[in-house]
């Protein structure tokens, strides 16, 4: 379940980080605010998971679960940026 939960808590973030980056760059002022409070929301989550893992193949684990959530929420984030924040601009 800890696996599970670090892997869609590391794509949601990094995937609000992805569209943030492009909010902030395009100017989307009134996008700001909701995405930075679901970073720093999902941002204590992810420490929360850190802590609760314990011995080294959980470790290893969840390492995988949070890079593979990451990699898939970048890509996440900018596609649904593109679609629905800027529109293809």
């Amino acid at each position: 379940m800890i696996l599970t939960t670090a892997f869609c808590t590391s794509l949601v973030s990094v995937c609000a980080k992805a569209i943030q980056q492009r909010n902030v760059q395009g100017e989307h002022y009134l996008a700001i605010f909701p995405v930075s409070m679901v970073m720093a929301t999902l941002d204590v989550l992810s420490w929360h998971l850190i802590q609760a893992a314990t011995g080294t193949l959980q470790n290893v684990l969840l390492i995988l679960a949070l890079s593979t959530g990451s990699s898939i929420g970048a890509y996440a984030g900018i596609k649904f940026h593109k679609r629905f924040i800027s529109k293809g601009n």
